[in-house]
């Protein structure tokens, strides 16, 4: 029964090869029929209360502390806020998560608060000292998903937004790479393929495991096992998605809880091996559509902006200048007007930075969808394929080993972002 379930979501493929799931995955894959039965039994329930519900019978199988109760109205409290956390989680690349012993500690938080247990206090002192430890060691997405546990006033958040914003692009940017001066460079089987002109990501009919596709498949892997660098896509598997709409579980298009679908499952950040059901190309092209251009926008200008408040040189001293031409050119002019705007948000009226960031984007690229022009299949192939050359012709000594954003470094390419080599782009688009 297990394993149909399993099949049916994606987790083992057409041959029986299970693809290692994520806890979360395992349990969202688990939680679903249980879901659908508690729907059946009681047509009050909404679908969304129903898979939070699924979630709690399952944890509670395999041994999580009761909940006192299944009265909607005082479960929901504590299920909506842990469940939001799973999802979350199961976001970040494999990792860079927490495993699920390390969730056990932000479960009982929301319990104890939830339900007025005694130990409040004291499980408030072991999630924070979780965030430490996340923050000590670079994860900062971790630190941002415990601290939203906790109900702040502006002062301390911002506080709280300004050193993670400092220390992560620290990070992404400045830190060590840890392999010595030697050169780092990768060899992969039939590289010399991957730099024909004949040669694309989506060379099959179908867009499916093409001879292309099996090349750039080919560099990644290389990639990873030889350097560490594992190169990722955010999306959701076809199939998970697809027995979620069977199971009438997100809704239909009159009913709210069809938003439950943007959620459940998640698009994760996943490596490029993950998504065996469809092309790098396809793949790729969808995390860029559903995105869309904004959020790109974001990073870039998150990015410019630690190059101008950062002491000394960062190397990235060339993106203000792109970044500034490219504005110019996309948005009238604009370029020099979008960071000191950020800048009198955040210093001066002492804005939150991703309330500022958001304030900007609203007041500068509002009308980005209609102005920039998103790449098509054939560019997206196109782009893999070119980086894909890059990366075995480079040395890749600068760049850590860790998970970086394919999706980011092909709209890099195809909206006019340049950079002076692959190692740059790369270290701009690492995940945290």
């Amino acid at each position: 029964m297990f394993r149909r379930i399993l099949s049916k979501f994606g987790l083992i493929d057409a041959d029986g090869n299970q693809r290692p799931g994520t806890w979360t995955e395992n349990l969202l894959a688990r939680a679903a029929p249980i879901a659908k039965r508690h729907l059946e039994r009681d047509s009050s329930l909404s679908t969304r209360d129903a898979v939070y519900l699924g979630i709690v019978d399952i944890e509670e199988k395999d041994g999580a502390p009761r909940v006192p109760t299944r009265d909607m109205e005082r479960l929901v409290h504590f299920v909506r806020p842990w469940t939001d956390l799973l999802l979350k989680n199961d976001m970040l690349a494999p990792a860079l998560q927490f495993e699920s012993n390390d969730l056990a500690a932000p479960r009982r938080l929301l319990y104890a608060y939830c339900f007025a247990a005694e130990t409040l206090r004291e499980e408030a002192n072991t999630v924070l000292a979780s965030i430490e430890r996340s923050f000590g060691s670079s994860r900062f997405s971790q630190a941002r998903l415990l601290l939203n546990l906790f109900e702040t006033d502006a002062h301390t958040r911002r506080n709280n937004e300004k050193n993670i914003f400092y220390e992560e692009m620290i990070f992404k940017l400045l830190s060590e790479s840890g392999r010595g001066a030697d050169p780092v460079t990768i060899t992969v089987s039939r590289a010399d393929d991957i730099t024909g002109s004949e040669a694309t990501a989506n060379d099959s009919d179908d867009g499916h495991n093409g001879d292309g596709d099996g090349l750039v498949q080919a560099t990644f892997s290389a990639l990873a096992e030889q350097t560490g660098i594992r190169i990722n896509i955010l999306a959701r598997h076809d199939a998970e998605v697809a027995l979620w709409h069977d199971a009438q579980l997100g809704g239909d298009s009159d009913n709210p809880d069809r938003a439950l679908l943007r959620t459940i499952p998640p698009r994760r950040w996943r490596p490029v091996g993950d998504f065996f059901e469809r092309s790098v190309a396809e793949s790729v092209r969808r995390q860029i559509v559903e995105r869309g251009a904004r959020r790109w926008i974001e990073g870039l200008v998150r990015s410019v902006y630690f190059v101008l408040l950062a002491t000394g040189e960062t190397g990235y001293e060339y993106l203000a200048f792109n970044f500034i031409e490219w504005t110019d050119k996309h948005f009238d002019s604009k370029g020099t007007r979008v960071l000191p705007h950020l800048h009198r948000l955040c210093a001066v009226e002492e804005t939150a930075l991703p309330d500022a960031l958001r304030e900007t984007l609203d007041t500068y690229f509002e009308d980005c969808r209609q102005r920039l022009v998103l790449p098509d299949a054939d560019a997206v192939a196109a782009e893999i394929n070119e980086i894909c050359r890059l990366i075995t012709a480079a040395d890749l000594q600068t760049v850590p080993p860790g998970d970086y954003d394919l999706g980011g470094l092909v709209l890099d390419r195809c909206l006019g972002i340049e950079h002076p080599n692959i190692a740059r782009a790369l270290r701009l688009h690492r995940l945290t």
